[in-house]
């Protein structure tokens, strides 16, 4: 095994000597052989192509895909993104955080935030404008609208320099949530707490 990069390189099952061994025995056929090795490495499921695995113990706090959680504002956990119902067009806001309230428990799926199992954040009609109230949609297969980013503690629009924005920084209930230009303010600060 060998470190490249970051990552753990683990060497396949079919070994690169052996595979040289027996291409320089056959060099006339070289091409063809190199193919059918690699042919029937990949329908064994060992593709003799790089592997790469992560060697990064994620941090326990971390929130992965497929977890539900609260969203909160990360200077003020008693406060929760929350759907004000579950139909198509309800906003996004800010209320006090309730164990087990199903208007809160988002789960992180691939790019979406989801809630209600089929809802998920969206930003209404793919606006770009700051200020663009945000609401829960149906959950649409590579709609950009739906899309979302999570780094560190901020989540951003995928493919757009917005960020999820607690509204004029007010955790009043009720406020509802925005985008706004990506700034690392406190008001863009989110942190997810397992369920």
């Amino acid at each position: 095994m060998q470190l490249l990069e970051g990552t753990l390189y683990t060497e396949p099952p079919l070994l690169s000597s052996d595979l040289l061994r027996i291409s320089a025995t056959f060099s006339m056929f070289r091409p063809l052989i190199f193919f059918s090795l690699l042919a029937a490495s990949v329908a064994w499921g060992r593709s003799g192509l790089v592997r790469f695995s992560s060697t990064t113990t994620p941090d326990p706090t971390t929130t992965t895909s497929g977890t539900i959680a609260f969203i909160h504002p990360t200077a003020n956990a008693a406060k929760c993104l929350s759907a004000a119902s579950n139909a198509d067009g309800a906003a996004v806001e800010i209320e006090d955080c309730v164990s087990g309230s199903t208007s809160q428990g988002w789960t992180i799926s691939g790019s979406n935030l989801q809630i209600f199992g089929d809802k998920c954040l969206d930003v209404t009609n793919g606006m770009t404008t700051d200020g663009t109230l945000l609401q829960i949609w149906t959950c649409a297969t590579g709609d950009t609208n739906q899309m979302w980013t999570i780094s560190g503690s901020t989540i951003q629009w995928t493919g757009h320099s917005s960020c999820l924005d607690l509204t004029n920084g007010v955790t009043t209930d009720g406020n509802i949530m925005q985008i706004w230009a990506c700034s690392g303010g406190t008001n863009q600060q989110w942190t997810a707490t397992t369920v």
